[in-house]
């Protein structure tokens, strides 16, 4: 069953700022163990300041303020965020049991906005301060960063053809609903399938997409701006990926949305006892390490 905390990874890989999107992955629950994620999360601030690293040559005080900014989102989001996503996965395993309806698919992905708006704009204010130091010189390794990932990613997503594209999609999604369910059976395997190859043409797409946001991150750097105005805009690229999309992204992303949303509503008609029960313990298993770990000292 793909959950809240599966669907956040979504959001949360935006290429517009894969540097500041890994803080948020490695809060994300998916694909991973409840003791995977704990270490992960304890090694956020490392993860994150290498990720910048790649992306951005630093000088050493940027490097600094990075280290500051990135402890104190850290801080953040443990503290108010990380019991959130607790309480959103007890929901989400209560109505996992009840069985889910259309209702809850969309609640679903009005919790991802919501959290994602919140975050976002977190982001945004830690870390302008930074951005607003980032010189001419820094924007061409920045913009070499960004096409060399996208290249990886084509020739992983398009180049390899229609049939092995549809498989990696498929395989990869049924690792993250299996997470959670416990073994697919070949019917809902082919459930899962059916998603992927009813959009066929999503991967080109996104690609064209995160080009376009990365553009706009790109003219961020070197802009001679003052902190508050690459704050608002920084902050509308987050909060507002799709703000400027064009129409093929948006009719390809918001097909892709409704054939998620139905295949979710399918499989959990088809889950066997065991496979509910096993979403519904594992839902509740990793609330009670999100709450732990939010208790923890910072």
């Amino acid at each position: 069953m793909t959950t809240p905390a599966t669907s956040l990874r979504r959001p949360l890989l935006l290429s517009l700022l894969p540097t500041l999107a890994v803080t948020v992955c490695v809060a994300s629950c998916s694909q991973i163990g409840a003791g995977s994620f704990k270490v992960l999360y304890d090694h956020a601030d490392w993860l994150l300041q290498r990720a910048i690293g790649h992306y951005i040559d630093l000088d050493s005080r940027q490097t600094q303020m990075v280290r500051a900014q990135t402890e104190r989102l850290l801080r953040w989001h443990r503290r108010e965020e990380l019991p959130l996503y607790a309480d959103v996965l007890d929901d989400a395993a209560e109505r996992v049991a009840r069985r889910l309806t259309s209702d809850d698919v969309v609640w679903i992905y009005s919790v991802v906005a919501e959290r994602w708006q919140i975050t976002a704009g977190r982001i945004a204010d830690d870390f302008a301060p930074v951005v607003v130091t980032l010189r001419l010189d820094q924007r061409s390794h920045l913009a070499e960063a960004f096409e060399h990932d996208n290249a990886r990613y084509a020739r992983k997503a398009i180049d390899a053809g229609r049939e092995k594209t549809i498989e990696a999609r498929t395989a990869w999604l049924e690792r993250q609903i299996e997470y959670w369910t416990g073994d697919l059976t070949a019917g809902q395997r082919g459930r899962v399938w059916a998603v992927n190859a009813a959009t066929v043409e999503l991967p080109e797409a996104r690609l064209n997409e995160r080009r376009r946001r990365q553009w706009a991150f790109v003219q961020l750097v070197g802009m001679k701006e003052n902190e508050s105005v690459i704050q608002a805009t920084l902050a509308s690229l987050l909060r507002m990926p799709r703000a400027g999309a064009d129409e093929r992204y948006a009719r390809t992303i918001t097909r892709y949305e409704q054939e998620l949303s139905g295949m979710i509503v399918d499989l959990d008609r088809s889950l066997s006892a065991r496979q509910r029960t096993t979403a519904v313990d594992r839902l509740h298993r990793f609330a009670r390490e999100l709450r732990a770990l939010a208790a923890e000292p910072v």
